[in-house]
């Protein structure tokens, strides 16, 4: 019912069950609010207890990282007494890289205009194990760098922990450390940023624990190394003033207001034979006797009290008696202006004096001196000349001095030549040089010359002093040995050519030789091979001319004939000199031996006839060559310097200009020749003079000016003449079976020699190559009982490839043939066991006698 009393209808109902359901439901709100409310406390309180636990850590951390901080800086104190800056502020990144976890670090300097960092070092650990480039010493534009100077323009520490993440990184160069993360700090003073330091790749990200510690390890780092560095300079600045008064040639000391040596100079102690040590801290009195000390103190109160610089006179004794030194000393202010120590700069006149003594004998030493010296002044006019350029000039001192080298002027210098000169002096510098000189009797000569300046305190020129020496003869000398050189090489070229003509003229004798044995006597055939066959015998003969000519050939002395030869240098020389020179000889055919070598007998020949050619070929003279059997008496073996006996006389006569006394004098000395530039060495009479010494023999010479010349070369007769003659080979030549390999790098040689073995019975392999013929031999060592090999060939030389097959089959017998006689005589080829030597070009006799020897003779040794 309602509250009048009525009973409550059905809409009553609805609207309170309306009101209970939201009841119930912000009930259950405040439920829900209460349970987050409870969660938020709990939760609350379980993050302070995280949080007082996070404290508690990083208090623990700070404690311990304090403790290794301060470790690290007494280990940098204590590391700074001993090292360098730079190894100082390596060691400074290395202790930030532990301290901080990182892998790398590094510091650069940033110049003072705050646009540029130059690369200094990087950390020990970096340089070792990530970083591999060479940069240090490199400047890098800040505006141009990647991010790793972003601490420059911000100012202040910067950390990248995403390096990867960055866009505007500039990129690393070859050879650089990989970067992760880094961490970089500015060192700032007075507003400028002086220094960066950077670590970098801590495993972990950067935070601000770190920056305090790098920030921390920079300061402390600079400071360190700016107390280094005034250390440094101040030891420097020490080290550089006592180098200063160590170089100086004075005696310089320092003494404080009692008198007590501070320091002194290198010149102090040698002077005084006391070493610095020795004297710092004592006092004159303690140095020198009573009397030069209380004088010495004196002089120094006297400065003091005067408070500048005075000059006086003193007295020292000193080892070898009094010196006399004139002494300045000043009084030395602090920065109050208050003086502290004296200091003295003491010069020795004795040592002047004794100078000034040197001075004299150095002038004395210069009159005496073999060189040409000259003092002139800047005018050019002559002050002073030693005796030495008296002699070479001519002129006395007294017809030099006060005039100018003008005198010596030859006109083969032109005038640019001078004025180079006199530039060059003019300017303070020496000038060196060669000039031809004329002397006073009009002759010239050659000088080698050095001209100085000579200035005075201010620099100025004040004189000219020139040496000069006379080198005409050295030059002359230059020459005759420039020719002599020449002549030595035309030798060598010519033993060269004649190694290739001997080639040649094998196959053409070898040939011949066959043919006659071959054609029958009398027809018409065999006479024409017999021509071929002399012609390749004088062609043989001049080649040996030419290798007597080239001194290629050995010189041995044998029973010859001189009319031989003399027609073999008469045919040379007839080819050489013109047909308008007429050559007249007279040689008596039965002339007898002598023992002679037959090169140097050639050589002897050639030379007068050429003598006498020079003489006549202006004036189509003529030139005589006489050959005769003669017998000296006493006064003409006396003349020649001979003992009386028989002689082969030799003379070569001509009718061009001769000769004064004076150059007969002379013309058997070395070097010494009247023909003009290019036609002698003047060493060919002299080689003449010495051969025929050498045989025993004399030479006369006779000649008068426009009547010619004639020498007379006089060589000692064999008395048996007949006995002296080698035998004639009549008998038939040795044979044989035996297996023969035979190289030669020329295929004709081989043919020929070849074709000549196997005439004579033998079983012959022919090879062209050396190294072909070394794979024949190998392939079948036993399958040859001989080796006969050229000297000269590419690849492998015939004793190269004797010492090959030797070492395979050490008895096997070998021949050596060569066109070139000197390189047999140089190689000593019989130490490596060759059994025989062949000359080309062979004759067929020497090679059969040659081949049937060596294989007898090895096969007694193998029996």
């Amino acid at each position: 019912m309602d509250s009048n009393g009525c009973i409550l209808n059905s809409s009553h109902f609805a609207e309170w069950g309306k009101y209970q359901i939201e009841i119930i439901a912000l009930l259950v709100v405040l439920l829900l609010l209460m349970v987050f409310i409870a969660a938020l406390f709990f939760m609350n309180r379980r993050l302070k207890k995280m949080q007082a636990a996070v404290n508690k850590s990083e208090a623990r951390f700070r404690m311990m990282g304090e403790e290794e901080i301060e470790k690290a800086r007494t280990r940098l104190y204590k590391f700074a007494d001993n090292h360098s800056l730079i190894e100082l502020m390596e060691e400074t990144i290395n202790e930030v890289e532990k301290l901080t976890g990182s892998s790398i670090g590094f510091y650069h300097f940033v110049e003072t205009d705050q646009n540029s960092v130059t690369l200094q070092n990087w950390s020990t650990r970096t340089k070792q194990k990530f970083c591999k480039i060479e940069a240090q010493g490199l400047h890098y534009e800040i505006s141009k760098a990647g991010v790793w100077v972003d601490c420059v323009h911000q100012r202040k520490p910067v950390i990248h922990n995403d390096y990867a993440s960055l866009t505007n990184k500039k990129g690393l160069p070859p050879g650089h450390a990989t970067l992760i993360r880094e961490l970089v700090v500015p060192l700032i003073r007075k507003d400028k940023v002086l220094a960066i330091l950077g670590v970098g790749n801590k495993p972990g990200t950067y935070t601000e624990t770190d920056i305090k510690i790098v920030s921390l390890f920079a300061d402390f780092a600079w400071d360190l190394a700016e107390r280094k560095q005034a250390e440094e300079k101040l030891r420097e600045s020490e080290y550089r003033l006592q180098n200063i008064i160590d170089a100086s040639g004075t005696v310089i000391f320092l003494k404080d207001l009692e008198g007590r040596y501070i320091t002194v100079n290198r010149r102090f102690e040698e002077l005084f034979h006391m070493t610095r040590q020795a004297v710092i801290g004592k006092s004159d009195y303690d140095l020198f006797p009573a009397e030069h000390a209380e004088r010495f103190q004196q002089h120094d109160r006297y400065a003091f009290e005067r408070g500048s610089s005075i000059e006086v006179e003193e007295v020292v004794p000193q080892e070898d008696g009094p010196h006399i030194y004139i002494s300045v000393k000043f009084p030395i202010l602090s920065i109050e202006g208050r003086p502290y120590a004296v200091c003295g700069i003491a010069t020795d006149i004795t040592a002047r004096k004794q100078a000034e003594q040197e001075m004299q004998q150095l002038i004395e030493a210069v009159r005496q001196a073999s060189e040409g010296v000259v003092v002139t002044r800047t005018d050019g006019t002559i002050s002073f000349a030693n005796p030495a350029f008296e002699q070479i000039s001519g002129y006395a001192l007294d017809e030099l001095v006060g005039r100018t080298p003008r005198i010596l002027k030859s006109g083969l210098q032109d005038n640019v030549f001078y004025k180079n000169l006199w530039e060059t002096l003019l300017s303070g510098r020496r000038w060196a040089g060669r000039i031809i000189n004329k002397r006073k009797d009009g002759n010239l000569y050659n000088a080698e010359c050095s001209i100085s300046p000579v200035k005075d305190g201010k620099g100025r020129i004040v004189n000219f002093v020139w040496m000069t020496r006379d080198i005409t003869k050295e030059l002359e000398l230059e020459k005759r040995m420039a020719q002599a050189q020449k002549m030595e090489a035309l030798g060598n070229l010519a033993g060269g050519i004649a190694h290739d003509f001997n080639n040649i003229l094998f196959p053409i004798r070898g040939m011949s030789e066959i043919l006659l044995e071959d054609l029958p006597a009398g027809s018409p055939e065999h006479e024409k091979v017999v021509e071929i066959h002399e012609a390749g015998k004088r062609a043989a003969n001049l080649v040996n001319q030419i290798l007597a000519f080239s001194r290629k050939k050995e010189h041995e002395k044998t029973p010859i004939r001189i009319q031989d030869i003399l027609k073999e240098v008469l045919t040379l020389t007839r080819a050489t000199i013109p047909s308008n020179i007429e050559i007249n000889q007279f040689i008596q055919k039965d002339c007898g031996l002598v023992m002679a070598d037959p090169t140097n007998v050639h050589q002897i020949a050639m030379n007068l006839i050429t003598n006498a050619y020079h003489a006549v070929e202006k004036n189509s003279g003529t030139i005589s060559i006489q050959l005769t059997e003669s017998l000296l008496g006493s006064p003409e073996s006396t003349e020649a310097g001979l003992e009386p006996g028989k002689y082969v006389l030799l003379s070569v006569a001509d009718t061009g200009h001769g000769m004064t006394p004076e150059i007969l004098g002379k013309i058997f000395e070395p070097y010494f020749t009247t023909k003009e530039q290019g036609k002698g060495t003047g060493l060919g009479l002299a080689v003449v003079f010495g051969i025929i010494k050498d045989h025993g023999g004399g030479i006369r010479m006779n000649s008068a000016v426009g009547k010619g010349s004639t020498f007379h070369v006089y060589l000692p007769l064999l008395e048996n003449t007949e006995a002296s003659l080698p035998a004639e080979k009549a008998e038939a030549l040795p044979r044989g079976v035996e297996r023969i390999l035979l190289v030669d790098d020329e295929q004709k040689v081989v043919k020929v020699a070849k074709r000549m073995l196997e005439r004579l019975g033998y079983q012959v392999v022919g090879q062209t190559g050396s190294l072909e013929a070394l794979s024949v031999f190998m392939a079948d060592p036993d399958a040859f009982d001989l080796v006969i090999t050229d000297m000269a060939m590419p690849k492998m030389t015939g004793d190269e490839l004797a010492g090959e097959l030797m070492a395979i089959k050490p008895d096997l017998p070998v021949i050596l043939c060569s066109g070139y006689s000197e390189k047999l005589e140089k190689l000593h080829l019989e130490n490596l066991g060759i059994k025989g030597f062949l000359m080309k070009p062979i004759a067929r006799a020497d090679l059969a006698v040659l081949v049937r020897t060596v294989l007898d003779s090895s096969m007694k040794q193998m029996g």
